[in-house]
């Protein structure tokens, strides 16, 4: 519900985290405050109340109180908009878990004296519903039915709720006790345990945000990948916590030892294919959360003390999230914090073995330090020192690396040497590398093959310009006049004269070189930060050598589309791209229509969809036949010299009637398809996994 509002940003998803761990340390600062009352029945009957009341918020919906998105603040914005939309009831719902095990900690139960077992249940649930939803619930029902359908499901845990709280007072034997054993003598001591609690809950928080911005960003733009460190970071919490681990808190010790100092710095040192990369880190987000919440399940107190051990693990939770998700991406331009979290994962570790002698310690050190040593001088020699050699630096420094494991500090020391050369090497010399909400922007200047400069958002390019003198203005890549989008425009402004054009998606501006005298050009785009970098000539000369004066509508582009007074438009091209993927809710039979209503009638609207890891033109091709629209296919078979040249593009064109497409669609990368069979997208249902399986496998 909330994605669409700002153009479908990988970011909504970090700051939704956020807000979910902000207002889980809410609902346990409720359960911990409430859990004080001796009195079993006050518990029961204030919390049913709590529950009970929270449905006033129901059906879930996006509240219009927060005013429209605000791409200025958008994390603000997002905040209130969740606050208001769902805080009340998740908050309410959060709190349940821990007071149910303190209410079955007070029963006559055997296990009574150890309900953290339940805290697996809990996590497990989460891993579950994880599954569920994106491959059955959001694959076969409507926004609206699924908010309909969560009232009810939230009705039936109240009444369960009560229920378990019922059952609870007829076994009820009052407060346990707290073990002698387990009670901190001094407040220093328990400040400690606190701290070591926060600690070693935040660390996962801030690898899990971390990695998932790492992977999405560094490695590959596919769709979904914020899912797998969600699950293994559930995971974890389901093992560690469970009576018998399948996983032993040593074996995951010598395990993210190993992955975590070497692994993940050869990962983002080498560049390793995405289908390397990408287990490689998920392993090391695996075993370093492993390894912090094996340390918490270790140091968990008894029942007394359950819901003030949640509420600090809570508040490590929110730690984490607010460093790795919200300051991180204002302080670096790059993604920094995953290696920073590893580090502090790594610090976690219990020590084993021994290794007292400096002078075996200080050689073994100083080698770590080898691949950093090595990508310095690669910068200065990079014909001479390739990636085989800083390979087998990174290889002798592992090695080292774990000689030294038995001394924690130590150790982490090696390990940053090592992740600050992965960093190094990682981030490179580009000519500017800048970070916003919506993600990491890359201008880099390619002076060897095509001479080129481009833009790229994540891993995926969105513009670039050619650096051979007299090609500047002419637009390649996508934008090309040999490729479908381009042919299109060209043939229309041959046979019309002075015509207005809007064009969703900036990137670094290509299209506008397509401007002659007498036209309107308009261009819309969500971050602030690519109209910057797209108007400076110091980057890219597209508009301020060939349209200077073109507006830029800053937002959403289906949004400001809509409450803007725009058009009619004889070409209306939508090119909006987070990363690799476009918006889903720019492809929707409401947004086709807000898009037809803009044109002039025989105006088209060309949709760019050039992706590597869905394929969006039977998605389209369904919504457009359902509104009975007209369409044509645009792929570009290219030659050897148009590939050299990094002309490639994958089009479709729409207008309102047959002819308008006819007239434009000239030539054999035209073509016409069929309507595959299946549910247009809509504002209320649209199927994300759709376009992977139609790119993966498609229909015969």
């Amino acid at each position: 519900m909330a994605l669409p509002l700002l153009g479908g940003a990988p970011a909504v998803w970090t700051v939704a985290l956020v807000f979910f761990q902000t207002a889980l340390l809410a609902g346990y600062a409720y359960a911990h405050s409430l859990a004080r009352l001796r009195s079993l029945v006050a518990q029961v009957v204030v919390h049913g109340g709590v529950l009970a009341s929270a449905m006033a918020a129901l059906p879930i919906a996006v509240s219009r109180a927060a005013g429209p998105p605000r791409e200025d603040l958008p994390i603000a914005w997002l905040f209130a908009l969740f606050t208001l939309s769902v805080g009340a009831p998740f908050a309410a719902l959060s709190a349940t878990a821990p007071l149910l095990q303190n209410w079955y900690a007070r029963t006559r139960q055997k296990d009574a004296r150890d309900p953290y077992y339940l805290y697996v249940a809990s996590n497990a649930g989460s891993l579950l519903s994880l599954f569920v939803y994106p491959l059955v619930v959001d694959y076969h029902l409507g926004l609206g039915v699924q908010s309909r359908l969560w009232t009810v499901a939230f009705v039936g845990v109240v009444v369960a709720v009560v229920t378990c709280g019922v059952v609870a007072l007829r076994q009820d034997q009052g407060s346990p006790s707290v073990a002698a054993a387990d009670v901190a003598t001094t407040a220093r001591e328990r400040l400690r345990q606190r701290v070591v609690w926060v600690g070693a809950s935040a660390i996962p928080v801030a690898l899990l945000v971390g990695a998932t911005a790492h992977i999405t960003t560094d490695v590959a733009a596919a769709p979904f990948l914020w899912a797998p460190p969600l699950i293994l970071y559930l995971l974890t919490f389901i093992i560690a916590f469970g009576k018998k681990p399948l996983v032993g808190a040593e074996t995951a010790g010598r395990l993210f030892a190993v992955v975590g100092s070497g692994g993940a710095a050869l990962v983002a040192a080498t560049r390793l294919p995405p289908l390397l990369a990408i287990p490689i880190d998920l392993g090391a987000v695996f075993l370093g959360a492993l390894v912090c919440h094996h340390a918490l399940a270790a140091r968990r107190p008894q029942p007394a003390r359950l819901t003030e051990f949640y509420l600090f693990v809570s508040l490590g939770g929110v730690v984490g999230g607010l460093t790795s998700g919200l300051a991180a991406p204002l302080v670096f331009s790059s993604v920094r914090e995953y290696p920073i979290a590893l580090v502090l994962a790594l610090l976690a570790l219990a020590p084993w073995g021994e290794l007292r002698s400096w002078t075996v310690r200080g050689p073994l050190l100083a080698v770590t330090a080898l691949p950093l040593l090595v990508g310095v001088a690669r910068h200065a020699w990079p014909a001479v020192i390739g990636t085989p050699i800083l390979f087998g630096a990174f290889v002798v420094a592992v090695v080292a690396a774990l000689s030294l494991r038995s001394q924690p500090l130590v150790f982490a020391g090696a390990a940053t040497l090592m992740l600050l050369a992965a960093l190094d090497v990682q981030v490179g010399a580009p000519d500017v590398r800048v970070r916003s909400f919506f993600g990491v922007l890359t201008v880099e200047t390619q002076l060897a093959g095509m001479k080129r400069r481009t833009l790229a958002h994540g891993t995926t390019i969105h513009g670039a310009q050619s650096l051979v003198p007299g090609d500047e203005h002419r637009p390649i890549s996508y934008y090309a006049i040999e490729g479908p989008m381009g042919s299109v425009i060209a043939r229309r402004q041959a046979a019309s004269a002075g015509g207005s054009y809007g064009v969703a998606g900036l990137g670094a501006g290509a299209l506008a070189c397509y401007a002659k005298a007498g036209e309107s050009w308009r261009f819309f785009e969500i971050d602030p930060m690519v109209a910057r970098i797209a108007r400076d000539p110091r980057y890219f000369t597209f508009l301020s050598d060939c349209a200077p004066s073109a507006p830029i509508v800053l937002g959403d582009a289906r949004l400001t589309l809509a409450a803007t007074v725009n058009g009619p438009y004889d070409i209306l091209v939508v090119d909006a791209f987070s990363s690799d993927t476009v918006p889903q809710h720019l492809l929707t039979r409401e947004a086709l229509r807000l898009y037809v209503s803009k044109l002039k009638p025989d105006g088209v609207v060309l949709f760019h969809i050039s992706n590597r890891h869905m394929n969006l033109q039977p998605t389209l091709a369904r919504v457009i036949h359902a509104e009975g629209l007209a369409m044509r296919f645009g792929v570009l078979d290219a030659t050897a010299e148009l590939e050299a040249r990094g002309v490639n593009s994958t089009d479709v064109m729409m207008a309102g009637a047959a002819p308008a497409v006819s007239a434009l669609a000239v030539g054999p990368m035209w073509r016409e398809v069929a309507t595959p069979s299946g549910a247009p997208w809509s504002d209320d249902h649209a199927n994300p996994l759709e376009p992977i399986i139609d790119r993966y496998w498609p229909a015969k």
